[in-house]
């Protein structure tokens, strides 16, 4: 339909590069990050890296390398990338080298887009859906004049320069409104506008303000210790970014003999998720409980006592959380709670 445009199999534009690192002549290693190719910063410093990298493959300025494993577990990975400078890249992944009259770049953003349409996940081969050059190959695409690929490269590149500027300025305008929210919750819950760590002297923070109180927290929540034995309660729950969400069963709505162990939570309650303090500063790890089920028992299950506000309670965890005072009470090789 367009003047000049052609329709080819994948193979008349790409061949596939299966030439490999044996004689270790490339020491640059590099990986997938978030649709980008970028270095490993990994040097050669045992036998055993050098035998790992010989077998990697190599790779130019200007090849697309496109992630073609777990097509089937995995819908979320950004799975195709072009290649900024000559390294080496693992094996497992398809080096596509282009042929004359094409212009990489063009085609990069050409499977980028079918990547975000999920196209490439309807075309891997076995248990684990893996796609290789030899399902590829035969693929159809658009062959502009490689004048228009340039152009339409230009075009793509400053429009969506400009749309990452706007997403910058307004994951910063976000990681302050954060900020905002927290010091508000601070303020509220404890009574001071003093974040961080020890930023609160709450005996202090007590007296000064009437009628307020400092419990152990075993005087206003229980660990809740009701598991799911008869597997009566079919409706699972996980802890996704601060929040309790209600999460599909995988197994049609039968709930398996694993989910007896689950713990059953109600509407009020308070989930902790106390593992790894050590490695992981970043989760947000409490939940309140708004729509009853069960989640499981690896997390924290808290029971607030009657007569106090369990979403109060909620709200200074969550405080005592972002502040990284959780971090301070963990035990054990990988810092548990």
């Amino acid at each position: 339909r367009r003047r000049g445009w052609e329709v080819r199999k994948l193979y008349g534009c790409f061949y596939e590069s299966t030439a490999k690192n044996s004689t270790l002549s490339f020491t640059r290693a590099m990986q997938f990050n978030y649709g980008r190719i970028v270095d490993k910063n990994e040097k050669f410093e045992t036998d055993e890296v050098k035998d790992i990298y010989a077998k990697y493959s190599l790779v130019k300025k200007g090849d697309i390398i496109i992630n073609g494993l777990n097509l089937n577990y995995d819908v979320v990975s950004q799975r195709v990338a072009i290649v900024p400078k000559d390294g080496i890249i693992t094996s497992a992944y398809v080096v596509l080298r282009p042929r004359s009259k094409i212009f990489s770049e063009f085609f990069c953003y050409l499977f980028k887009a079918m990547d975000s349409r999920k196209v490439f996940h309807g075309m891997g081969t076995g248990i684990r859906l893996t796609l290789s050059f030899k399902e590829l190959k035969n693929m159809p695409i658009p062959l502009p004049p490689l004048s228009e690929q340039k152009a339409i490269v230009k075009y793509l590149d400053a429009e969506t320069g400009r749309i990452d500027k706007a997403i910058a300025a307004e994951e910063k305008m976000i990681a302050l409104l954060q900020e905002r929210r927290e010091i508000v919750i601070n303020e509220a819950v404890s009574g001071s506008g003093k974040c961080g760590s020890g930023g609160v002297d709450f005996n202090t923070e007590a007296q000064r303000r009437r009628g307020w109180e400092v419990r152990y927290g075993k005087s206003i929540f229980t660990e809740n210790k009701r598991k799911n034995k008869m597997l009566e309660n079919k409706t699972i729950l996980s802890l996704s970014y601060g929040k309790i969400i209600v999460k599909s069963s995988p197994d049609s709505g039968l709930v398996p003999a694993e989910y007896s162990g689950y713990q059953i939570l109600s509407p009020g309650d308070i989930v902790i998720r106390c593992t790894d303090l050590q490695n992981d500063q970043k989760s947000q790890r409490i939940g309140f409980v708004e729509v009853g089920g069960i989640i499981t028992s690896a997390y924290l299950g808290l029971k607030v006592n009657d007569g106090i506000n369990s979403r109060y309670i909620a709200y200074w965890l969550k405080n005592w959380d972002a502040t990284k005072e959780i971090y301070r009470y963990g035990s054990g090789l990988r810092q548990s709670l």
